[in-house]
């Protein structure tokens, strides 16, 4: 379990809130907003057990234990300014949490290739991994929440936040091995092999969690056949084991499907059977971590490893 200690976020608010003695002016200086400032005070009063800051004539006004507190923030301070002036950053002392989100196949996609690299640099951190909030740009923001992991069309993001594309990736119709369509396929004159051959059946369409929109182009099934759905599920994993017990088909991410069909009986479907997207898979930031030293390494460690490997999946 983590010790508790104060977070960068939390030490610079108060440096700002000393010297601006407002809390809507710190919040400017930092270029937060007053909600996320509330929050933090209201954060580091429960970690210290102290109100810090009590409201006097000319704004804030410091407390006894704030007043204290002072001289060591301020020496934290200069001693991050100096790891982000000389760029010397060792990842084998970071203690904490890397907290991460995105769908069940961003594990296997993104955290996958640098895990062991994350665990073997960093020792002593933490991963944590959750699915997608409805609010993510919030955790983003409150520092609930350090980078997303996201690849569906989106819409455009608000100034504060940062993205960088990691892959991107087309995608393929997958069934079960065993599966009548693929004996129907080979039968099939070319002519045959159309769509018009896939609406015998019925698809587990994966979506994306609450930020998902079902929209033309963005999914296998056309907009307007609805009743070709079968389920609509947030995961792709489970999804794979309902396919080797039914006869419906998915779409999924290339590189996910030749990763799980290593493990599982699963087969891809032509590609001519149905037109599908290429998407860009990204990983999404808030401002307030651009200069933070773990992630800025983190973010380094993630682009280095998938830019490198990163190429159009075709079949």
């Amino acid at each position: 379990m983590d010790e508790p200690h104060m977070t960068s976020e939390q030490i610079w608010f108060l440096a700002a809130l000393w010297e601006a003695r407002s809390l809507s002016l710190a919040a400017k200086r930092l270029g937060i907003s007053v909600a996320t400032a509330t929050r933090l005070l209201r954060s580091v009063r429960g970690l210290l057990q102290d109100p810090l800051f009590v409201r006097g004539k000319g704004g804030f006004v410091p407390t006894n234990r704030m007043a204290r507190l002072m001289p060591a923030i301020e020496e934290v301070q200069n001693a991050m300014r100096e790891l982000a002036r000389t760029g010397e950053f060792d990842p084998a002392s970071v203690r904490g949490t890397l907290r991460l989100a995105g769908v069940d196949n961003a594990v296997l996609t993104f955290l996958r290739p640098v895990f062991q690299k994350l665990l073997s640099s960093a020792p002593e951190l933490k991963i944590s991994f959750s699915t997608i909030p409805a609010d993510w740009e919030n955790a983003l923001e409150d520092g609930t929440l350090d980078i997303l992991f996201y690849a569906p069309p989106m819409k455009a993001l608000r100034k504060e936040f940062r993205s960088a594309e990691l892959n991107q990736t087309s995608h393929v119709l997958v069934v079960r091995r065993s599966h009548p369509i693929l004996k129907e396929l080979e039968n099939a004159s070319p002519e045959g092999r159309a769509s018009a051959l896939l609406e015998r059946y019925r698809e587990i369409e994966i979506t994306y969690g609450p930020g998902s929109r079902r929209q033309a182009g963005e999914t296998s099934a056309p907009v307007e056949s609805d009743k070709s759905i079968a389920l609509q599920c947030d995961y792709f994993l489970p999804s794979v084991f309902l396919l080797l017990e039914s006869d419906c088909y998915a779409r999924m991410p290339v590189n996910t499907v030749r990763y799980l069909e290593r493990y599982l009986p699963i087969a891809l479907l032509p590609p001519e059977i149905r037109r599908l997207p290429v998407w860009s898979g990204r990983m999404i930031w808030h401002e307030r971590t651009d200069v933070d030293p773990l992630l800025l390494w983190v973010r380094r460690l993630f682009m280095n490893e998938l830019r490198s490997k990163r190429e159009l999946s075709s079949l």
